[in-house]
Formats: C-alpha cells, structure tokens, sequence
C-alpha cells in the first residue's frame, strides 16, 4: 500500500452570514456527500474549553462528519454543538443539516 497526496482545493466560507455548508455546496453547483464519521455526547474539559470557548462541564455533541465533493475526500468537518440547545441529534440528521433540526 502506498499513499497519494491530491491537490487541495479551499472554499470560502461566509463568515458576516449564518449559510450552511449544504447552501455553499447547492449555491456552487457541486455534488457533495456528507459521512458521519462519529456522533459524541462530551462534557468539556479544560482542553475542549480553550479549543472552543464553551464553559468547563458544558455538556455537547462533538460531530466528525466528512465531506466528499465531487467524488474527492475534502473537508473534515469537526462541529461542537450546546445539547441544550441542539437536542435529539441523530446521525441521520448530522448526515443531512443540522440546520434543519
């Protein structure tokens, strides 16, 4: 086995607007599959609270989803979600938007 190094494509993300990944994909004209790669249910730890500014204890989902745009592995996404106030989250839903909780 052997490994093969692709040529790295990078996407704006609006920052000054809440737009969905799903949004940039449809707004773009690309096909994107979505891959959960794992749904957690963490408490943050001193460690998670510096990487992303939720208060120690907070309890959150940590979601790994991989994006595969026009048939290419390209994105990692990573998202850290308040339980409280994403509740109910599935794979299935991770799969699709979370938006459309």
């Amino acid at each position: 086995m052997g490994s093969q190094i692709c040529r790295q494509a990078h996407f704006d993300f609006p920052v000054s607007q809440l737009t969905s990944y799903q949004e940039i994909v449809k707004a773009s004209g690309l096909h994107s599959e979505t891959n959960v790669i794992r749904l957690e249910k963490i408490s943050i730890d001193e460690k998670g609270a510096k990487k992303t500014g939720f208060p120690l204890h907070r309890l959150v989902w940590k979601v790994t989803r991989q994006r595969v745009v026009n048939g290419v592995a390209s994105v990692l996404d990573i998202d850290y979600l308040d339980r409280e106030l994403i509740t109910g989250l599935t794979k299935e839903i991770a799969q699709h938007s979370i938006y459309h909780i």
